[in-house]
């Protein structure tokens, strides 16, 4: 099973946490990537909204709802490349006010804190996932996710 953290929109201020994200997401990837929880999801990616909104701006960036892609063909058009994407689930999620201001000024450990909150939080969107996606242990998984953030 994959997991992946992608940053979707991003505020200049807080570009250099963008290794922190990448090497957490990396870490998270290398466990779960042997395990299994079924057929019916290849793969989690979580899209993180890492913006300040303003007051009465918040509407801009607004976290989409989650999406199942069964199957999807992407080609690049430069290089001509195809990617295949299969039973991927997309999550999107923004850091709300304080947790962007402790999330910017954090060290590499209370970064992860704050992510791996927020992970857990998004992960409430499994509910969501389509009902033909039978073939997926969505309890186990996320009981596996507690305890991998607890041990860390």
């Amino acid at each position: 099973m994959e997991f992946k953290i992608r940053i979707n929109e991003l505020d200049e201020i807080i570009s250099h946490k963008l290794g922190s994200v990448g090497s957490f997401s990396e870490i998270i990837n290398e466990h779960f990537s042997p395990l299994s929880y079924g057929n019916g999801v290849n793969s989690i990616v979580l899209i993180i909204i890492l913006i300040r909104t303003k007051p009465g701006y918040e509407k801009w960036y607004k976290v989409r709802k989650p999406k199942f892609i069964e199957h999807k063909v992407i080609e690049n058009k430069l290089t001509g490349c195809c990617k295949i994407i299969e039973k991927e689930f997309v999550i999107e999620t923004r850091l709300d006010f304080d947790d962007f201001d402790n999330f910017l000024n954090s060290s590499e450990t209370l970064g992860k804190k704050i992510l791996a909150s927020e992970i857990l939080k998004s992960l409430s969107n499994l509910d969501s996932l389509p009902k033909k996606v039978k073939d997926f242990d969505k309890e186990r998984f996320m009981k596996d996710m507690k305890t991998f953030f607890n041990e860390q």
